[in-house]
């Protein structure tokens, strides 16, 4: 037993000793607190726990009842006794009544010991129950605070929770989440076991697409096997909507551990699982661009390949189809270059559908071309699909339907190139604006592609033109250097009648002629590419300029007895234009002619007005163009026969010029031929100037020609230096100069005709421009810093070999007035002299 704490209210000492001995040799170990007042009681209770209060019942200044009631108002729980000489029964008991716990009196205090053993045993059971009681109301409390959380958790919860009052689950109920979730009427008694086999559910519970019978879902499985169950399947609903769950069910059982019913707790996850689609979509769709890219890269030249490639790929995982077209060479049509269908039975209808013919302009084609963007339909209506599609499409659209579709146009650089279509048969998930983005990306690698491709084989047939083209230039330019140094050195080494000397210079002049149109076509390429060629732009006559082509070209045609016929219409008018460069057209297009009709043959030339435009036509009954190489006629660097065993020379520049120089006009041409041995048609279309316009715009070029007609005394009176390292070219100019009456003064450098300047002092200069130790453009800004009266403003023309657009522009800013490109013409140079001496 513990040392105990007892109170006793006693006036006497000796009573007081009485009662220690009496607890001490009773076996109960205390603490005696002794007190007589009212105060003093009070102090006691108040200032340590008391175990036991011993009160005598009357003292002179405080009685005992007064101490009951005033312990039992503030300590109910202690127990009280009276030990008293003075009371009686009737007493005794009114104390019983007013709350004491015994009472002993002290004649007989034997009694104590048991008296304060039962009243500390009671005191404590009181307190054991008071306390168990006291549990109890707070494990109830606690227990209906737990029942009004978890209920107040079950409606506000997001989770469907579903409660099974029986293992079969005949009667299940469900929180407020679950009827709403699952659109049941809440607080709806359900059963998942119907006993007339309805179906309990405004919903199927399936699984990848497949229906899962009621006994094997996740609750009825709990209660019968009794273990628990997770599950993960699809809600569909009677309007098609489709909600993904994810649960878990786990058996309850009773106090013996039999299963009572079943308890399912159920998530809406299709936020979840819409993203992971996405996430999964979005890594397809990755993996199909990087690896098309790649296909592209790698196989360049077969780029039909990757295009099956793609089809199978978005097939397979992106839909059910897929259909690439590609626009013909016109523009008109869809040619069909790859399709793929999941279904081997859907493939061969499309195929069936796709050997039709399909116009770019018409239909859902017509609507994505116009738009130039990728066209959604993510429910296709059949309506619709039946006004787009050709009617040969109903067997499909009757066996497999179309449910979504995307269609993109391949596009390029702002050209069109074709269109890729993906679509979805019946049943089949909409496609939404991630895969329109996603066809859009793809769309446009696929163009890309395709133009890289067709670009590669572009640029390869262009380098075999090239090689083609230079290798017909080395044979070109060595044909005639063939004559010419032929005679020459047969000239040089021994004497000729004056018949043959006569052919031999004529054939040495013709075929320096040639080399000299050759370089012409190749300079007038050279500044047709760059964007550098330029017309002298006058009024012209057309009939003219086509009889003097005719009459340059005459002799040729006689040679192989063509015949040459014009219809001109002398009222067609004028136009405005370069008429060295229209003579040109005009003198290739005979040259071409001649070359292709063999001896016997025609040549129609007519000029007439159509419109507010000349139509001038070149006919001839040669060996005409096929029609696969009529396209590329007007193309550089192309013939239709590049072979070693050709029979026409050339280096099909000809035509490309024509094309050009009419464009510089303002006109068009094209060539039309029903094929080889059919002769062709050259049709030219120039605008006509207005009545009055062209008269305006006459040069003085006719003034320096009349000048010049007098010939030889044309230069008289002019000095005249001739610098050039070349001893020939020095030579022939000297002697051409001197026949036109001028003084002439050669030298071979650049610095010997600087220290000659000053003393013949020439009223024009003509310089090479190439020339060793020191160039033209180094002695003309030499001559350029003397003084006027030293000749430093002396015009100068350079004659050179550089003859290109730049070459020309370098000439005029070193401080030469005039450039002149080798061979030159002598009445050319002439003219450009007197000019140069008539501005001084």
């Amino acid at each position: 037993m513990k040392h105990l704490r007892i109170l006793l209210l006693e006036d006497s000492e000796l009573d007081a000793e009485l009662i220690q001995v009496n607890l001490n040799e009773g076996g109960i170990p205390c603490e005696l607190v002794r007190v007589e007042t009212q105060e003093d009681f009070l102090t006691a209770l108040v200032e340590q726990p008391i175990d036991l209060i011993l009160a005598d019942y009357s003292l002179p200044s405080f009685d005992g009842i007064s101490a009951l009631d005033l312990a039992r108002m503030q300590y109910p729980e202690i127990p009280f006794i009276f030990v008293s000489a003075t009371l009686g029964e009737e007493l005794a008991i009114e104390t019983l009544k007013s709350g004491a716990t015994d009472y002993v009196l002290k004649q007989r205090l034997g009694r104590l010991v048991p008296s304060v053993n039962r009243a500390l045993r009671e005191a404590h059971e009181r307190s054991e129950r008071k306390q168990a009681e006291v549990a109890l109301r707070e494990s109830e409390a606690l227990a209906r605070a737990k029942a009004e959380e978890l209920e107040a958790f079950l409606e506000i919860t997001p989770v469907a929770v579903w409660i099974a009052h029986d293992p079969q689950c005949h009667q299940m109920t469900a929180n407020r989440t679950a009827y709403e979730f699952m659109r049941m009427e809440s607080g709806k008694t359900v059963t998942a076991t119907p006993a007339d086999n309805v179906y309990p559910f405004p919903f199927k519970v399936q699984r990848n697409g497949q229906d899962i019978p009621l006994e094997e879902l996740s609750m009825q499985k709990a209660g019968r096997t009794g273990e628990a169950v997770e599950e993960e399947a699809e809600l569909v609903f009677e309007d098609g909507s489709v909600r993904h769950i994810y649960g878990r069910a786990v058996p309850l059982r009773d106090e013996e551990g039999k299963i009572r019913g079943v308890i399912g707790a159920y998530m809406d996850v299709s936020d979840r699982k819409q993203a992971e689609k996405r996430i999964q979509k979005q890594a397809i769709h990755s993996q199909i661009l990087a690896e098309i890219s790649q296909a592209f890269s790698e196989a360049i030249l077969d780029f039909q390949a990757v295009l099956t490639t793609t089809a199978q790929y978005i097939a397979d995982l992106v839909g059910d189809g897929c259909v690439i077209r590609l626009l013909s060479d016109d523009g008109k049509w869809l040619n069909l270059a790859a399709m793929h269908h999941r279904k081997p039975e859907a493939r061969a209808l499309i195929e069936e559908l796709l050997d039709l013919q399909q116009l770019a302009d018409e239909g859902i084609y017509a609507r994505v071309f116009d738009s130039g963007e990728p066209l959604l339909v993510s429910v296709a209506l059949l309506d619709q699909l039946q006004s787009w599609l050709k009617p040969e499409a109903a067997p499909y659209l009757e066996r497999f339907g179309i449910s979504s579709f995307v269609i993109a146009p391949l596009c390029v650089r702002g050209r069109a190139v074709g269109t890729l279509a993906m679509f979805r048969d019946r049943g089949g998930e909409p496609y939404t604006f991630e895969d329109r983005n996603f066809l859009q990306s793809l769309s446009d690698r696929v163009a890309l592609g395709i133009d890289n491709a067709r670009l590669y084989q572009e640029s390869q047939r262009a380098n075999r033109v090239k090689d083609e083209f230079l290798a017909t230039l080395s044979h070109e330019l060595r044909s005639p250097l063939n004559a010419i140094l032929g005679w020459a050195k047969l000239l040089c080494s021994r004497q000729f009648d004056h018949a043959t000397t006569i052919r031999a210079l004529q054939t040495i002049e013709r075929n320096a002629r040639l080399q000299t149109q050759l370089i012409e076509d190749l300079l007038d390429v050279s500044r047709i590419l760059r964007g550098k060629l330029r017309l002298e732009v006058l009024p012209v006559n057309l009939a003219n300029s086509i009889e003097a082509a005719i009459e340059t070209m005459r002799l040729a045609a006689e040679t192989k007895t063509i015949q040459i016929q014009t219809h001109l219409d002398p009222t067609v008018g004028i136009i405005l234009g370069d008429p060295n460069r229209l003579q040109q057209i005009i003198w290739n297009l005979l040259s071409n002619a001649i070359k292709f009709t063999p001896e016997g043959g025609k040549i129609d030339i007519f000029l007439e007005k159509i419109g507010s435009h000349a139509q001038i036509q070149v006919k001839d009954t040669g060996k005409g163009i096929s029609s696969d190489f009529l396209p590329y006629i007007f193309e550089y660097f192309r013939q239709a026969d590049s072979s070693m065993t050709r029979t026409q020379g050339g280096l099909g520049l000809g035509l490309a010029i024509v094309h050009h120089l009419v464009e510089l006009h303002g006109g068009s041409v094209y060539a039309e031929s029903q094929g080889e041995g059919q002769g062709s048609t050259f049709t030219i279309m120039l605008p006509l100037q207005k009545q009055g316009e062209a008269e305006a715009r006459q040069s003085d070029l006719e003034t320096v020609r009349q000048q010049l007609s007098s010939s030889r005394p044309a230069l008289s009176g002019l000095r005249i230096m001739i610098v050039d390292d070349e001893p020939d070219t020095r030579e022939f100019l000297s002697f051409l100069l001197r026949q036109y009456n001028a003084e002439v003064y050669t030298s071979e450098s650049a610095s010997q005709a600087f220290a000659a300047f000053t003393e013949f002092h020439p009223d024009v200069l003509v310089s090479d421009i190439g020339m060793p130790r020191e160039d033209g453009y180094s002695l003309i800004r030499r001559i350029r810093t003397l003084t006027t009266e030293q000749g430093g403003n002396t015009p100068a023309i350079a004659l050179t070999a550089y003859a290109r657009e730049d070459d020309q522009k370098q000439a005029l800013a070193a401080g030469f007035q005039t450039h002149l490109a080798k061979p030159v013409n002598s009445s050319e140079l002439v003219t450009a002299i007197l000019k140069l001496a008539q501005t001084t």
